[in-house]
């Protein structure tokens, strides 16, 4: 199992290079966090749109709009991008729109995968465990900030990687071997690590502090994003 890490959405790649793998997309701090925490507390489906008006002419009646721009809620959307915000009973058998700055744009990019799963570090080992049993070559999308590498993916796809060792063999490229290094490096302060990420430095200044020390939790959840031929976000099933 082959895998390819794409270290932000700045980086020179093709749509092609996802055809016939599977696609990890992470954004750690917050989209792909806010979506494991959602499915995982009932919600019916996350639709990723890529910008707010697509947003807007996505949503149903009953649906819940979320996101986020520039790391500030969308005006007249009902969540906006707290994993607090995505919790049982408010999500329980809701359809959620969602969009954000990077992450949703991240998942359309990787749309050709064979199967397109979302990580974070609150699901890594069951992403691991999700995309060995999908058995194909793997590419990682890291959704960056600004079009630039971020700490919080890197950490995200190297606990990824470190947990897929336990499903199946892997040869990751230098790109990979170096995220697991980087996580391996951190894994045992990765809320300090988080903290003092530039995103998480920003997110707390803005009174996130919180949101920050919860998407830190490693394997606290089970449930792993999975994109449905018809372009929505279930919680991943085994074929």
């Amino acid at each position: 199992m082959r895998i390819r890490l794409i270290a932000s959405l700045g980086e020179v790649f093709r749509a092609e290079e996802f055809e016939d793998r599977t696609a990890i997309v992470i954004d750690t701090l917050r989209a792909t966090s806010n979506m494991a925490v959602a499915l995982a507390g009932g919600a019916q489906e996350i639709v990723p749109a890529q910008s707010p008006e697509e947003a807007a002419a996505l949503s149903r009646p009953g649906d819940l709009r979320g996101g986020e721009r520039g790391g500030y809620p969308i005006p007249g959307f009902e969540l906006g991008n707290s994993p607090g915000e995505y919790e049982p009973p408010r999500v329980t058998g809701k359809r959620i729109v969602m969009s954000t700055t990077n992450g949703t744009r991240a998942v359309h990019a990787a749309v050709r995968a064979n199967r397109l799963l979302t990580a974070c570090l609150l699901n890594a080992r069951a992403c691991a465990e999700a995309a060995a049993a999908e058995g194909r070559d793997i590419v990682v999308l890291c959704s960056g900030t600004r079009g630039t590498f971020c700490l919080e993916d890197g950490l995200a796809a190297g606990a990824v990687l470190a947990e897929l060792a336990g499903f199946s063999p892997y040869e990751p490229d230098e790109g990979g071997r170096a995220m697991e290094a980087l996580y391996r490096s951190r894994a045992e302060r990765l809320e300090e690590a988080l903290l003092a990420s530039d995103s998480g430095v920003r997110l707390a200044r803005r009174g996130h502090e919180a949101d920050v020390r919860y998407c830190s939790r490693l394997n606290l959840l089970r449930t792993v994003p999975c994109l449905t031929p018809e372009g929505t976000l279930v919680a991943w099933r085994a074929s």
